[in-house]
């Protein structure tokens, strides 16, 4: 996957799966939160249908977030689904956040990748985060 040099990368690999954080530049030396992506493989204990993932993870945050319906999307030319949920960024942070989810499986593995940002600089980081997203290559 493809991102800017100024963020910052965190991977942290273990037996439950694999995970890629990006974080944003901070705004300021004060700023509470910085927006990021985190790509996730996690192993399935058997194979599921993309849409009972879905509904199974969606079911997750239900009731905390308001919840699009998903949309059907690509990632690394896999069939994936995708999904943008309002609501709160941090139960200690007080505030509004926005998210981009899309999710594709590909043998006994789901793909995970999620775009989270202050709703406000949601479209801010929008074209930067979609380049990203387009650039994922599963192997």
């Amino acid at each position: 996957m493809k991102y800017p040099a100024a963020w910052q990368t965190n991977e942290q690999a273990s037996p439950i799966g694999f995970m890629l954080a990006l974080l944003s530049p901070p705004e300021s030396p004060a700023s509470q939160f910085r927006e990021n992506v985190v790509f996730a493989i996690q192993p399935l204990m058997a194979p599921i249908k993309l849409d009972e993932y879905v509904a199974f993870a969606l079911r997750q945050i239900q009731g905390a977030y308001q919840i699009g319906a998903p949309a059907a999307a690509t990632l690394a030319s896999l069939p994936a689904r995708q999904v943008t949920y309002t609501g709160p960024l941090d139960p200690m942070l007080p505030l509004a956040g926005r998210y981009l989810a899309v999710c594709a499986i590909k043998d006994v593995k789901a793909y995970f990748f999620r775009y989270t940002a202050r709703a406000e600089k949601f479209d801010e980081f929008l074209a930067i985060v979609q380049e990203m997203l387009e650039s994922v290559d599963i192997v």
